[in-house]
């Protein structure tokens, strides 16, 4: 399900640009990470995700405790 919450008093102090012009506060793209298990195996937390926030709207990233919520905002 997405939530899209348009927001028009919220103000981005650090507005990127798209290659189409669309300007976005946040902006991350092709994002993976893994981590290690306590056999050593590599666990993937993030495979591939991406996520752009338009300038000027408000919106939640929801999840259950170490889903990835943080990593992909990092």
């Amino acid at each position: 399900m997405n939530i899209h919450v348009p927001f028009g008093a919220l103000h981005s102090t650090l507005p990127t640009r798209s290659n189409n012009g669309e300007n976005f506060a946040i902006e991350s793209q092709n994002v993976s990470f893994s981590v290690k298990n306590e056999k050593g195996n590599l666990v993937p937390i993030l495979n591939n995700c991406s996520l752009k926030i338009p300038s000027g709207q408000f919106w939640m990233l929801l999840g259950p405790n170490g889903c990835g919520k943080s990593t992909l905002l990092k």
